[in-house]
């Protein structure tokens, strides 16, 4: 990663969702879009359109952050046997 990257230590994943968390999702959107249409434009999605058009992508995983502590109002809860309540972003 260094070398490719310039990144000389590389967070764990508890760290990346405590900054990720606190990041409004409308502020990533236009990026997304942009990302997107670049892939679309150059024709990189071709080998994964489906039935009338639509992409078919695999995701690996269910829970994208599970918090118990730090939540929003577009996190599930789940509860556990033991009372607590863990917050978590589903795909």
């Amino acid at each position: 990663m260094e070398q490719l990257f310039g990144v000389l230590k590389v967070p764990c994943d508890t760290t990346v969702r405590k900054v990720l968390v606190l990041l409004d999702p409308t502020q990533i959107r236009p990026v997304l879009k942009a990302l997107l249409a670049f892939v679309q434009r150059a024709k990189m999605l071709e080998a994964y359109r489906y039935l009338n058009g639509v992409y078919l992508i695999s995701i690996d995983g269910t829970e994208v952050f599970h918090m118990e502590s730090v939540h929003c109002d577009n996190y599930c809860q789940s509860k556990h046997r033991n009372g607590k309540v863990s917050f978590v972003h589903k795909l």
